[in-house]
């Protein structure tokens, strides 16, 4: 997902947990980038980790998923105190379409 005009609009509404999967539906305004709703598939370690964020909420668990509104700064942040290298979002995207594809989704879905 694009950082801005898609990640920091997914709510927790847009969790699809059945199918495991997350609705991409953008800015309200302006929309995703090709105006349409996508859907990225929720794998192992993104469903640990939504749902430690989840139960830590509870019924709290409404509204934007990503309640960080500087994501830039907080990644910054957690790789000097694990100390390892600088990652950017455009890194994580990369990671993530990779771990799709190693786990069975096919290219155009990625590519998608």
């Amino acid at each position: 997902m694009r950082i801005h005009s898609e990640a920091v609009w997914v709510t927790w509404e847009d969790v699809d947990w059945p199918r495991k999967e997350i609705i991409v539906r953008g800015d309200p305004v302006t929309a995703t980038k090709n105006s349409e709703i996508g859907r990225v598939p929720i794998l192992p370690y993104m469903e640990v980790l939504l749902t430690r964020l989840k139960d830590k909420l509870g019924t709290a668990a409404t509204g934007r998923v990503m309640r960080v509104s500087e994501c830039t700064l907080a990644l910054v942040r957690a790789c000097k105190e694990i100390g390892i290298p600088k990652l950017t979002h455009h890194d994580l995207r990369h990671m993530f379409a990779t771990r799709c594809i190693e786990s069975g989704v096919d290219i155009p879905t990625v590519s998608r």
